[in-house]
């Protein structure tokens, strides 16, 4: 209340992010969803005819996002009122767990969360085959220490530089403490 009874009606200021931060923070998981078009240019040693196939890989991987993403959006439309969708808090749902729930019923986010899990791992076992092969490559043009060049005579594979980038991982992993702060590390370092 305020002098002389007078009740002030004061509303709750709304909660403002700077714009840069906003942008920063939209576009550091944008610029990691096309992190995985550079891991085809790290494995291009080991192409067959890359001066042919490499441009035709990007062609038709670009295609293949642009044509999965459209189809993906209207099949979101076409469950979901535009309505409902805004109405979702994206820490408790996203769009995709709320349309497999109207499809497959209560069984739908936990098929999404495994379509993401298997997602995950897929990306997760690509980005580390192909560091490796950079790590390789760098250490038998002399740019790295030379050990890390050694091949397993066995499976033929890049070992050493596998097992050094999984303790680098780990180390990363341990030193930073959370995914998020993982995941931001490793955009900014990879778009540098």
């Amino acid at each position: 209340t305020l002098p002389g009874g007078a009740v002030a009606h004061f509303r709750e200021a709304p909660q403002t992010v700077p714009l840069l931060a906003g942008i920063t923070a939209a576009m550091s998981s944008i610029l990691w969803s096309y992190d995985g078009w550079s891991d085809v240019g790290s494995v291009a040693g080991e192409v067959t005819n890359p001066q042919r196939t490499l441009p035709r890989v990007y062609v038709m991987g670009t295609l293949a996002v642009i044509a999965l993403y459209l189809i993906v959006n209207i099949a979101y439309i076409m469950v979901l009122p535009l309505d409902e969708m805004r109405a979702l808090d994206p820490t408790k749902q996203v769009v995709a767990a709320r349309v497999m729930e109207v499809l497959c019923g209560p069984r739908g986010s936990m098929i999404v969360s495994a379509m993401i899990l298997i997602s995950t791992l897929g990306a997760t076992h690509a980005a580390i085959i192909t560091g490796a092969r950079v790590t390789f490559a760098q250490s038998q043009d002399g740019l790295l220490y030379r050990f890390l060049s050694k091949v397993s005579g066995k499976s033929e594979t890049p070992a050493v530089s596998l097992w050094s980038q999984c303790l680098l991982s780990c180390l990363a992993i341990s030193v930073l403490g959370s995914f998020q702060k993982l995941a931001d590390g490793f955009v900014f370092t990879m778009w540098i």
